[in-house]
């Protein structure tokens, strides 16, 4: 004969408490996420800002000098782009995750 001094089963408050603990789990896995979406986007932009310096850093090393064209082009791909090119000198900026970002030879 069962002893009916205890329920059995889930009460309410048991199912609260899991539901809770599942949802918070669950809000610090998205966290996670955004943060690492941020960060991988932030590299993919740096990825880019380097290939940029690259390529007119070749130029400059076949005196096929055009500022101009890899200014516009930088401006185009890069978000708020900035870029700058002298011979002795060359920089490109980007707004990064928070802040501006520079990279210069």
């Amino acid at each position: 004969m069962p002893n009916s001094s205890h329920p059995s089963g889930f009460s309410l408050l048991e199912v609260l408490i899991a539901t809770f603990i599942l949802a918070f789990g669950l809000l610090g896995v998205t966290g996670i996420y955004i943060h690492s979406f941020k960060r991988m986007e932030n590299s993919y932009w740096h990825t880019l800002a380097i290939s940029q310096l690259s390529s007119m850093t070749e130029q400059f090393l076949v005196h096929d000098y055009e500022c101009l064209v890899w200014s516009k082009d930088c401006r185009r791909l890069l978000p708020h782009g900035e870029c700058d090119c002298k011979p002795d000198k060359i920089r490109v900026c980007w707004k990064g995750e928070q802040n501006k970002q520079c990279l210069q030879l």
